[in-house]
């Protein structure tokens, strides 16, 4: 497409035969990272002329000055206008414009905006007038601040990315400012094309440490968490988020209530729950020890119903699981609790287990190298998995200590290898794919994990699918001791939400944006 500088020629464009509708005037865009390009997407009235306007400003411009009779106005300057973009909506148009490295432009919002133009006239020049869309630019390795705060402070809540690409934020712990937690009972939504959370509506029930696990069909199940009578009762209850109406329903009721539990994906599209606990409290801990179980369910969202899995050897829980490449479910290490005379014996385990679905039991799987619970994995590409960090230590001396190890599983031969050394040993991890380097970030440097808590990490971390060797690749601005990290924009940005301590009164509601 041909770039003007002139508006008359801009003008002379609308004298153009073409056919007009009544489509709404809408403008996306994705990528943007400094170094690369921003793309542009068009859609509006077919045949209509275009005039997209890039701008560092958000205006407003007053349309009179182009057209005495228009009383509407931009809601971007024109101080790009040199870089307006021309064309012609069939009914769709794409628009790429270079960004070059300018550290000066890292955290600055670049705006765009485009109208259109009828050639078959109107009462104005301007037609329609598309949505402006805005980002905060940055080139790789920057981490920056969302254009607006989450909605509510949490820890403890889940993350899920939704289809449409938005993320569901839900339910978590709210900090006080006076070291009380209070459970929510809401969620809200981050928007990655306006950069924003958003309210959501209420949860059936207020809920925390629960597992949000996005289904086939796009909907999202949230399982378990806490609290539901009390501080340390887990939920009994699922229920289901329709990104459509932004709403949740109860779903079936799970045989018991569950906390640091897991939720898989199959490839069927049911959903694997494995082990967790009945209760959580911290004054209790032997007490909450004894209601961790063995069991497992299936959520099969056809029927909206539940079915009884295949038990583990012994209860389990701080475990993670993930789907492999051939359809079965890595369940690996965490705590397990054995029983002397009735007392709960918790124990860091190196066991592992693989779920298989087509004949619903468990099948031998080599152990890890070593022992650990609360570490991150994620599946690589090759149909493995890799486990990063977690912590170990002794429950009757109540120490602890964080892993640096990363082990990779290769699938086809049953086997773990060593991959490499965390420069930051940590529990908690999140593990983000960015698309050919795996990220670590946040989680605890040290922990205690009787209380789960600990000294937030900062360092952001990335290798290659290998593991082998690890480079800081960026730090965050704030610790944020129990955050959440998930891709958006497909691969180009992550994002991070959890209270963060920024050494004020204030409770922090800040998130971050990494670049990769």
């Amino acid at each position: 497409m041909k770039r003007l500088t002139a508006l008359s020629a801009f003008a002379a464009l609308s004298l153009l035969p073409g056919v007009a509708t009544a489509q709404t005037a809408e403008l996306t865009w994705q990528d943007g990272v400094l170094g690369s390009t921003v793309q542009y997407n068009l859609s509006g009235p077919l045949g209509h002329i275009f005039a997209l306007v890039p701008s560092l400003t958000a205006g407003p411009t007053p349309l009179a000055i182009f057209d005495p009779l228009d009383p509407r106005s931009l809601d971007i300057g024109l101080d790009l206008f040199s870089f307006a973009t021309f064309g012609a909506l069939l009914p769709t148009a794409t628009v790429t414009l270079p960004l070059p490295i300018i550290p000066g432009f890292s955290g600055t919002e670049l705006h765009a905006q485009f109208i259109t133009i009828d050639p078959a006239g109107g009462p104005t020049l301007v037609d329609q007038l598309s949505n402006p869309a805005v980002f905060i630019m940055g080139q790789s390795g920057d981490m920056l601040g969302t254009r607006s705060d989450v909605q509510t402070a949490r820890q403890g809540h889940s993350a899920t990315v939704l289809d449409d690409g938005r993320v569901l934020i839900v339910g978590g712990d709210e900090p006080d400012g006076a070291g009380n937690l209070n459970t929510t009972n809401d969620f809200e939504l981050y928007d990655p094309q306006t950069q924003t959370f958003v309210a959501g509506g209420p949860l059936t029930q207020a809920r925390s440490t629960q597992t949000a696990t996005k289904l086939l069909d796009g909907r999202v199940l949230i399982v378990g968490g806490y609290p539901v009578n009390g501080p340390s009762t887990a939920s009994a209850t699922a229920e289901l988020f329709d990104p459509i109406t932004n709403t949740t329903t109860l779903a079936a009721a799970p045989s018991m209530g569950r906390t640091l539990h897991t939720a898989t994906l199959l490839n069927d599209g049911r959903v694997l729950v494995v082990g967790g606990g009945a209760k959580f409290d911290l004054n209790d801990v032997f007490g909450s020890l004894a209601t961790v179980v063995k069991t497992t369910q299936l959520y099969n969202p056809a029927t909206n119903s539940w079915a009884a899995g295949p038990n583990l050897p012994s209860p389990l829980f701080a475990h993670q699981a993930t789907l492999l490449g051939d359809g079965k479910v890595l369940i690996s290490s965490g705590v397990e609790v054995a029983s002397l005379f009735g007392i709960p014996i918790p124990g860091i385990s190196s066991k592992c287990h693989r779920f298989n679905p087509a004949t619903n039991s468990f099948v031998s799987t080599a152990s890890m190298p070593q022992g650990r619970a609360y570490h991150g994995q994620i599946a690589l590409p090759s149909g493995g998995a890799m486990a990063v960090g977690g912590a170990t230590g002794d429950f009757t001396a109540l120490a602890f200590s964080t892993h640096t190890d990363v082990f990779t599983y290769n699938h086809l031969a049953n086997a773990w290898t060593t991959a490499g050394q965390l420069a930051v040993g940590r529990a908690y991890p999140n593990l983000v794919d960015v698309g050919g380097s795996i990220k670590v970030l946040a989680g605890l440097k040290t922990v205690d994990i009787t209380t789960g808590s600990g000294t937030p990490a900062t360092e952001v971390e990335s290798s290659t699918y290998t593991g082998l060797t690890w480079t800081t690749a960026a730090t965050q601005t704030l610790p944020r001791e129990v955050a959440r990290a998930v891709t958006i924009d497909n691969g180009k940005r992550v994002l991070i939400v959890g209270v963060g301590d920024n050494g004020l009164p204030a409770v922090d509601k800040t998130a971050e944006v990494f670049v990769p």
